[in-house]
């Protein structure tokens, strides 16, 4: 007979065990293991106290509560960014406060491990150039940080266009709608089958092949002093369902290649399909 229980918050059983006494840390990657809830997005409560880590659970007549908290997937990891001497912010917002380096690449505590996810990159600062989307690895946060990445290239500050960068930074495969201060970027993301989908102000861009299955980091990349940026995590109901509708169709297609979602250039913008906006103008 079970003597240790876990619920969720609607009461029903989540996991059980006869082997006790154990520690929170063992019965969280027990409950991943069983239910496939990633450990660092579990709280688990015994009455309206959450556990800490270590704490040794003895036999209970009373079942722990699981919380599932998401907050890890939408939160910056400035604490443990190599380069956080030079970044200011807490939990979704983070800033470059100096750039004694070029660039700083910023990470979120947790990655996505499965399921479907919608996140928003609310731009309050550009100041030249900046990068927002997925990456493989946490050696990518800081200063010359390296890992296959998926990022939406905002353009420099002159210019009309951005771009679709993958799999790694500078490496230019779609032209993107250019994003300024105030702009927000979409990021609809399918780990489970391999895809995303970006977004400017709601107006699909394009979409592009991921890794499917595989852990991806939330990252934005700082370049200048003031940069600005907040990520959001809204519900998957609030995503447009034009983009859901196109990744999906993305997905179930043979081509594995960026679709063919990005908006048209106009007439006025022809002149900059080339890569002429990838330097400053003499």
């Amino acid at each position: 007979m079970p003597i240790l229980k876990v619920q969720n918050v609607a009461g029903n059983l989540v996991y059980s065990t006869d082997t006790c006494p154990l520690t929170v840390t063992v019965l969280k990657t027990e409950i991943e293991t069983c239910r496939g809830i990633p450990v660092s997005l579990q709280q688990l409560l015994q009455g309206t106290q959450i556990l800490s880590e270590s704490t040794i659970l003895e036999p209970a007549a009373l079942a722990l509560t699981l919380v599932v908290d998401e907050s890890p997937l939408f939160t910056w990891d400035v604490e443990r960014n190599p380069n956080r001497n030079l970044l200011d912010g807490d939990a979704s917002t983070v800033r470059f406060r100096e750039d004694t380096v070029d660039y700083v690449n910023v990470l979120t505590c947790a990655p996505v491990l499965q399921g479907v996810h919608f996140f928003e990159f609310v731009m309050h600062h550009i100041g030249d150039e900046q990068w927002c989307g997925v990456c493989c690895d946490r050696a990518f946060a800081g200063y010359r940080g390296e890992s296959d990445c998926w990022l939406y290239y905002c353009g420099r500050r002159w210019s009309k266009r951005g771009a679709l960068h993958a799999p790694r930074e500078h490496q230019h495969v779609q032209d993107f709608a250019g994003v300024a201060s105030g702009d927000i970027i979409g990021l609809l993301l399918d780990v489970d089958r391999g895809g995303l989908t970006f977004l400017m102000n709601g107006a699909i861009q394009g979409a592009y092949r991921v890794p499917a299955r595989q852990p991806l980091y939330v990252s934005t990349s700082l370049d200048m002093p003031g940069d600005h940026v907040e990520l959001k995590k809204p519900p998957l109901a609030d995503c447009p369902q034009s983009a859901m509708r196109a990744l999906d169709e993305f997905l179930t297609s043979e081509q594995g290649i960026v679709a063919d979602l990005a908006i048209p250039v106009s007439q006025d913008e022809a002149f900059l399909s080339d890569d002429s906006d990838l330097t400053d103008p003499e």
